[in-house]
């Protein structure tokens, strides 16, 4: 089996979800919507050799965005985060919510180039987590690159 594909399913083991042997040569990018997680993913190849890449999200954790690699290297990618801390001190809080914002603009145009921005197939909780970040990001005066 391939390396990039038993990490996948070694990673998931605990929920049951594993891509079959075969995938790879099936699709090049799919959805997996089990157990409560909708993953993403897409396998690819560049000059470091074949990866996998997923994102995961779940109502009860954080997101995962992670890139196997056929040498069994795991990476460990930006993925959302709808918290930020927040201080009483409106500078440090103001700060803080340049910096939330800025990476969270960064993390969602680095998916959407991926082609793991949200298409109406995904689980409401996926749809409504982006939404709302959406929102708070438009109501920071971060520019928008």
């Amino acid at each position: 089996m391939d390396a990039r594909i038993q990490r996948f399913n070694k990673y998931f083991k605990h929920w049951e979800i594993s891509l079959p042997d075969d995938i790879e040569s099936r699709t090049q990018r799919g959805q997996i919507v089990e157990q409560g997680w909708p993953i993403k993913f897409l396998f690819g190849e560049d000059c470091q050799g074949k990866y996998l890449y997923f994102y995961a999200a779940h109502r009860m954790t954080n997101d995962r965005h992670v890139r196997f690699r056929s040498d069994g290297s795991e990476e460990t990618l930006p993925a959302l985060d709808g918290l930020r801390i927040v201080y009483n001190n409106p500078e440090e809080d103001a700060k803080s919510q340049r910096e939330w914002a800025e990476r969270t603009r960064k993390t969602m145009q680095m998916l959407e180039k991926k082609g793991f921005g949200i298409t109406g197939s995904e689980h409401g909780s996926c749809v409504i987590k982006t939404h709302l970040l959406k929102q708070a990001l438009e109501k920071t005066q971060t520019p928008k690159n």
